[in-house]
């Protein structure tokens, strides 16, 4: 009976709930030797990486999807991201196994790379919404059958012990921080009930992170999202080191500026401390990623084109502060030269002397 599958989701949602800023400016880049030919690294190369990572320099962030314990391909590996990665964060952050906390340990002690976890709040909600629509459908059987119908699931308070959850995370494992992905959307013609849920939502959101920031010093918190869209005192987002502005989907470089300029205006928003995004070349859900129009209006990797953009010079009122990879591990897989788009990235951002 559907009600049964039903029950095996509310189930789901419970182990959904239980799984779950340096000032930058542009500076000489420091040359970091590669490793010797053999692949050795040595304490030379290795002390001369961390070195690196301690200056202010455009960031290379990368997200890396690793939901995958199967370890099938080297790809899905954390280990195996280039080594100049400042920053790493993990989308899949609970039930770590041990290959991950190993590699994680080598990452933060020999190669001075921050990794922290994303709690992303969008998909969290998209996945509520999808069980209470599965609860409407098993609802009809269930007035048609004379029965009492099952409530519905409030977001906002599974939201609450979701947040606490995953904040608490922090403490579980040994992350070097953690990014917060919450877009919030225009109110225009949003009724008022909705309104209220959101300022809510938001309400939950902020406050827990911001509380976990203050008793973590120390630690690197990210914002990603649309700053523009938050309801709430927007002076929260002072807290996170970097605000990340999602231009993974942007077609062309031109537009990048824009999407920058449009999350920064409001005021309260810090502009100083900016990271956009690229992806990969892949392909998800129909949907091509990895190619967009460069500054000069040529076809070109996403990439490089936004490598470049961090790159060029100009008056906007914002600060670059360096660039992410979305699905960076998808770049992992090019023949005969892994994650070439990524470290071509970031030669671009920080060319060796």
């Amino acid at each position: 009976m559907k009600v049964k599958r039903l029950f095996i989701s509310l189930f789901a949602l419970g182990s959904l709930c239980l799984a779950s800023c340096d000032d930058w400016t542009d500076t000489d880049s420091i040359h970091v030797n590669a490793p010797n030919a053999d692949g050795y690294e040595t304490p030379e190369y290795l002390e001369a990486l961390r070195a690196y990572k301690k200056t202010l320099h455009p960031l290379m962030i990368g997200w890396f999807d690793n939901s995958s314990k199967n370890y099938a391909s080297m790809g899905e590996h954390i280990g195996q991201v280039p080594d100049k990665v400042d920053i790493l964060s993990l989308m899949t952050p609970d039930n770590l196994t041990d290959t991950e906390l190993q590699e994680m340990n080598r990452l933060q002690s020999a190669k001075g790379t921050r990794v922290l976890y994303t709690i992303n709040c969008q998909t969290f909600r998209d996945k509520i919404t999808s069980m209470n629509n599965d609860i409407e459908t098993e609802n009809e059987e269930l007035v048609s059958e004379g029965k009492e119908p099952m409530p519905l699931i409030v977001f906002t308070d599974t939201l609450a012990k979701y947040m606490d959850l995953q904040l608490a995370l922090l403490d579980k494992y040994p992350y070097d921080g953690l990014t917060v992905l919450y877009n919030g959307q225009a109110t225009g013609m949003t009724p008022n009930d909705d309104v209220e849920e959101m300022d809510a939502v938001q309400k939950i959101i902020f406050e827990k992170t911001a509380a976990t920031i203050d008793s973590h010093a120390g630690k690197t918190f990210i914002y990603e999202g649309l700053p523009q869209y938050l309801r709430i005192d927007k002076s929260v987002l002072t807290k996170f080191d970097y605000l990340v502005v999602h231009t993974y989907t942007e077609t062309s470089a031109l537009a990048i500026g824009r999407d920058v300029i449009a999350a920064t205006q409001e005021e309260g928003v810090p502009s100083d401390r900016i990271i956009v995004s690229a992806a990969p070349q892949f392909s998800q859900s129909g949907t091509a990623y990895g190619s967009m129009t460069n500054l000069a209006g040529k076809p070109s990797n996403a990439i490089k084109s936004v490598a470049e953009w961090v790159k060029t010079d100009d008056t906007q009122a914002f600060k670059k502060a360096g660039m992410g990879v979305w699905m960076m591990n998808k770049d992992y897989y090019v023949p005969d030269n892994s994650y070439a788009a990524v470290k071509e990235g970031i030669n671009i951002m920080n060319p060796a002397n």
